[in-house]
Parts: structure tokens; sequence; C-alpha cells
């Protein structure tokens, strides 16, 4: 089975207990295109009814009798990943990237297929 990694906005009751996110937090997606995790700064402070929305990567782990497991964690550095920069021989940022308190979730069939059709392409951070 193919990894399938995917990026969508996804409610965090971390960030929202924190009020995030806030303009210049850090966060992390996965480009559709590019196949590569890329990082961020939110260019906006979210109005209130948006606070704890925040971008989310998902993985699919695996699949049983149509039951689809995936990973998810939050995209907001220091929340659900901390992005490491390091400054390489060519004087250019180079990031990895540590995923923690990552959580799971069993997806029927057309949950899944409905979760990867619909990317919220009007959410900005």
């Amino acid at each position: 089975m193919e990894t399938k990694v995917f990026c969508r906005s996804s409610y965090c009751s971390r960030c929202y207990e924190k009020r995030s996110p806030h303009r210049k937090d850090y966060y992390v997606v996965f480009g559709s295109d590019s196949q590569e995790f890329k990082p961020f700064a939110c260019e906006y402070d979210m109005p209130f009814k948006r606070v704890g929305f925040t971008p989310h990567i998902f993985t699919l782990e695996e699949v049983v009798k149509n039951k689809y497991v995936l990973a998810y964690n939050c995209g907001i550095h220091m929340c659900g990943v901390i992005i490491i920069s390091t400054l390489g021989d060519d004087k250019r940022y180079h990031y990895t990237y540590k995923f923690i308190h990552t959580k799971t979730v069993t997806l029927k069939k057309k949950d899944y297929k409905a979760l990867l059709s619909h990317p919220d392409l009007g959410y900005r951070i």
C-alpha cells in the first residue's frame, strides 16, 4: 500500500486553549504538488470564530476491511510538530520535522474519500 499524506484544516483543542493560531506562528503543510513538507509563518490573527482551526497533516497508515486508519497531527509548531531549522553549507535554511502528539482516527471508505476530495481552498492563516 502506498502511503498517502495530505493536509486539511481541522480543529485542534490545544490550539483552541491557546487561542491559536496567531500572526507569525509557524506551521507546516504538505504540498500536494511538491509532495514535500514546507514551513510557513501565519500571516493573520484568527478571528475568534476560527480560533483552534489549523492545518493538519494526515497520513494513511493502513486499510483494514474497508476501514481507513489515519494518523494526524496539528501543523502548528510546538503543538503537533516541531520545526527544526539548520543553516546549511549553501547558506540556506534546511528544515526537518518531528511530529508530536500524534492521534489516530478510523474512517469508513466514503468518509475517507470525502476528506480527500474536499480541500478547504479558502482557508488562510
